[in-house]
């Protein structure tokens, strides 16, 4: 009834009335939308409370609500509130930034919890910059060079889209690379001095990264920061990084 009422047009003197098939369309798709978003929140909820519920029912309802309508950011946001600290809080900030360049319907707290995230990064990033000699990274073990690997890549992150752009984004710019090519690249050897492999980080991780530095060429193409793809894409193209990350994909 109320969906008739509010989609009904034409004149009630003459006993008429038509269809706006397209107010129609529109209208029910946002209701669909909000009825999707709202049961993934019910069971990411559950999640919090330590309910019997399945992340991946959440994240469906979610991936339904952004195939229904990918311009609305609302999901965005809420993958990536579930995914926390996955792959050291590379998976939350994609999602975010995704949010960000989705499209008119952004939702308003994107932004912000944005800069939370990676507020939180920068005191791990303080940590590992402070082992650092010259602009070379220190040998680390495996796990803790991974770690290192996406601090820097969040700290990039944040100096594109929230620092200004001095003298340390380039420093901060090596550093990356260096943490990449620690992960990809240079071996690491055993008791004897032997190689025994590399650092090999979730390829989830590695996509990930990549996948971020696309979105934030977005950002800066549409703000007109050419200084700034420009750094960003000689990080993304640099032949140390990209064969490596071809050779590991593809294994």
């Amino acid at each position: 009834m109320f969906v008739t009422a509010f989609i009904t047009t034409g004149s009630r003197a003459k006993g008429t009335s038509t269809y706006d098939a397209e107010r129609l369309k529109a209208f029910l798709c946002d209701c669909a939308h909000k009825c999707l978003t709202c049961l993934g929140d019910t069971h990411r909820y559950l999640l919090e409370f330590g309910a019997n519920a399945k992340l991946r029912i959440a994240q469906r309802y979610y991936y339904q609500a952004l195939a229904l309508d990918p311009t609305n950011g609302s999901p965005y946001n809420q993958l990536a509130a579930l995914t926390g600290t996955v792959n050291y809080g590379l998976d939350g900030a994609l999602f975010y930034l995704r949010g960000l360049v989705c499209g008119a319907k952004q939702f308003k707290g994107l932004e912000a919890n944005l800069k939370n995230l990676l507020d939180r990064n920068e005191r791990l990033f303080v940590r590992y910059d402070q082992e650092v000699s010259n602009l070379v990274l220190p040998e680390l073990s495996q796990s803790k060079a991974t770690e290192r690997c996406a601090v820097y890549h969040l700290k990039l992150v944040k100096a594109f889209l929230f620092g200004d752009m001095g003298r340390d984004v380039s420093d901060i710019c090596q550093k990356a690379l260096q943490a990449v090519q620690h992960c990809l690249y240079q071996p690491v050897q055993n008791e004897y001095g032997s190689p025994v492999g590399a650092h090999l980080p979730p390829k989830t991780m590695m996509t990930n990264m990549v996948l971020i530095l696309v979105v934030l060429m977005e950002i800066l193409e549409n703000d007109g920061e050419l200084q700034r793809l420009r750094h960003s894409f000689m990080l993304l193209s640099h032949p140390r990084v990209l064969i490596p990350y071809y050779v590991y994909m593809q294994s």
